[in-house]
């Protein structure tokens, strides 16, 4: 019965391979002064084994926090990060690191702003880069499916399993979910 008195669950956020879906990876946390700093530190440690082959982090191994700590004053976290974390990063990269800790750290009623820092120096973003899309999340998904029953290949639009969609038939489940993804009325379920 304590347990929720003690943690909290919290979402921490990575990305699908695309870069355009933010993913959750709920965990619990103590609810103590520091949560933010464990937050952050989960994050760089990367997604919970289930999700390992499913999303992708927009930090490089070796990230880490320079202090453990995310101070906050005035609602607005300060994220100092090691070094090693921008040797590699890209205009891009450093955006996308940017808008992850955005979204990890901004869900916590004491936080509406989020700085990173490189050794205790402000990483500037400049402009955006033209490749930088902001991650959605929680999107819509379409109430039509395309799965495989048996050995053959069904679409499933409610609770309602239809036949096998004919112009589909003999192609691998990879090629489907490619299809999948360019269809906008399917979603694939392989």
């Amino acid at each position: 019965d304590s347990f929720n008195g003690l943690f909290a669950a919290q979402p921490i956020y990575f990305y699908d391979a695309t870069y355009h879906y933010a993913v959750p990876d709920m965990r619990w946390f103590p609810k103590r002064t520091g949560l933010a700093a464990a937050m952050v530190e989960a994050l760089l440690k990367g997604p919970a084994g289930y999700l390992e082959n499913a999303v992708v982090s927009a930090f490089p191994s070796g990230s880490s926090l320079a202090r453990s700590a995310v101070p906050i004053e005035s609602q607005r976290a300060t994220v100092d990060l090691n070094s090693a974390t921008f040797i590699d990063a890209t205009e891009l990269s450093r955006q996308q690191m940017q808008q992850q800790l955005d979204l990890t750290l901004k869900g916590l009623s004491s936080i509406r702003s989020v700085v990173m820092t490189d050794e205790q120096r402000e990483v500037k973003l400049g402009p955006a880069d033209p490749q930088f899309i902001p991650a959605q999340v929680n999107a819509p998904v379409p109430d039509t499916q395309i799965g495989i029953v048996d050995q053959a290949l069904y679409y499933v639009k409610g609770k309602a399993i239809n036949q096998p969609l004919a112009a589909l038939l003999g192609q691998e489940p990879a090629e489907l979910a490619q299809l999948g993804r360019q269809l906008p009325h399917f979603a694939t379920a392989f």
